[in-house]
């Protein structure tokens, strides 16, 4: 047997990458929720004003947005690894990390619209007339509709995925339990809310789901590093 293929040095290299992934996934989730407090909004509604509010923020809006997207890949592979280590054989460990890559996928589409298409296309529009500004207006409606789609589908697959990871949980002896209890009523109640329209994705919206999810990130992250997956 060579060294690399020896129980000791799969031990260590599993080690590596529960430890990695744990803080991985920890600053991953505050770099999350400082990205959200600096997302730029435009404030007006008068289509001229917007064009130049979009262009000035477009920086800034790509920066965060790629930034963003990168953190979903992040923390695809964290909970990839954790899901690993918990056991792809239980059915809700499965189930979550497939319904977590496909709200994923959604999310890097919203976020390409919000921070890369949409300014780009704002962008053609500086020196616009007044008929042309209405062309920007369809446009920009078109580009909410696209975004807030994906932004819905994408928090309703990574609310499942919390649920079906928080159920598998609550399977396990306290104080693991608790944070299964937790997380099962959380994502609950953040999907109602979504869904009775109390909550809508919008900056404020999606900051508030970006918290939740970080907070649940950062008790994954406690599990990884005190390994209690068994």
């Amino acid at each position: 047997m060579s060294e690399q293929n020896s129980p000791s040095s799969q031990l260590a290299s599993k080690e590596h990458n529960r430890k990695l992934a744990a803080y991985s996934l920890a600053s991953g989730a505050l770099v999350s929720i400082l990205m959200m407090l600096h997302h730029p909004s435009t404030s007006s509604s008068v289509a001229a004003e917007q064009v130049m509010e979009v262009a000035h923020h477009a920086g800034i809006n790509a920066l965060v947005h790629g930034i963003l997207i990168v953190l979903i890949l992040l923390f695809c592979g964290c909970l990839t690894v954790y899901s690993m280590l918990r056991g792809l054989y239980r059915v809700p460990v499965l189930f979550a990390l497939i319904s977590y890559f496909a709200g994923s996928l959604a999310m890097i589409g919203a976020a390409l619209i919000s921070g890369f298409i949409f300014p780009e296309i704002a962008s053609t529009f500086e020196d616009a007339g007044s008929a042309e500004l209405l062309t920007f207006m369809s446009l920009r409606q078109l580009c909410w509709f696209a975004n807030q789609a994906l932004a819905n589908f994408g928090t309703f697959c990574w609310l499942l995925s919390l649920l079906l990871w928080s159920l598998d949980l609550v399977k396990t002896p306290q104080p693991i339990k608790i944070i299964g209890i937790v997380g099962i009523l959380v994502s609950i109640l953040a999907a109602l809310t979504l869904l009775t329209g109390i909550m809508r994705l919008d900056v404020s919206g999606m900051t508030a789901v970006t918290i939740i999810l970080s907070a649940w990130y950062l008790m994954i992250a406690y599990l990884l590093l005190a390994d209690r997956l068994e």
